[in-house]
């Protein structure tokens, strides 16, 4: 039967999770569905491994009709923020990076990523000079370098330079006047 619109809203969800795995056997390639399915398996449920296996079946349909690094780099941020799954991101930035190796923003994303979640400093560090290399007049480079500098190498003089060249490129850049106040507000010594 159908969801009685006035009464339970668990009951809504109930009947709506049926209706979905109804539609779903009839047309498993319903992108919609996928999208919503997963969202309310998610988001009323609780049902990660679920969720993320309807997802993933989405985001394989999309990646057959429109292959595009864009849409990999989405991907990683959803495996990341929504299901906490950071390998599965790592690769997913990874096949962005080689689709679109010309685009200083996935370079910069995925060194924030490499950092927060690998701790590979090595290779992040490799990424924001590259991403500055190709796109010198983006200040996003040079804060996200000065954050990654202070934070995980610990080295405050580069920091400052890296964030004084950001807000010269934009003196308005906020968060990167609240990442040079926090540097400051540590403490900065020259000898650093």
């Amino acid at each position: 039967g159908y969801p009685d619109l006035l009464g339970n809203k668990l009951t809504d969800y109930v009947s709506a999770k049926a209706s979905y795995e109804k539609l779903l056997v009839l047309n498993p390639n319903d992108d919609d569905a996928l999208l919503k399915y997963s969202k309310l398996l998610m988001e009323h449920f609780h049902d990660t491994i679920n969720s993320k296996k309807h997802y993933l079946k989405l985001l394989e349909i999309e990646l057959q009709k429109e292959n595009n690094a864009m849409m990999h780099t989405q991907i990683a941020n959803t495996l990341k923020s929504k299901y906490r799954d950071m390998d599965g991101a790592k690769k997913q930035y990874a096949i962005a990076l080689e689709m679109n190796p010309s685009d200083p923003a996935i370079k910069l994303e995925y060194a924030d990523f490499l950092v927060e979640h690998f701790n590979d400093k090595t290779t992040a560090g490799k990424l924001y000079l590259k991403a500055i290399e190709m796109n010198p007049v983006d200040p996003r480079g040079y804060k996200n370098y000065a954050v990654f500098l202070h934070k995980s190498m610990n080295n405050v003089k580069s920091s400052k330079e890296n964030f004084d060249k950001a807000l010269s490129l934009d003196p308005n850049y906020i968060i990167a006047h609240y990442g040079f106040a926090n540097l400051l507000a540590e403490g900065f010594n020259d000898n650093k």
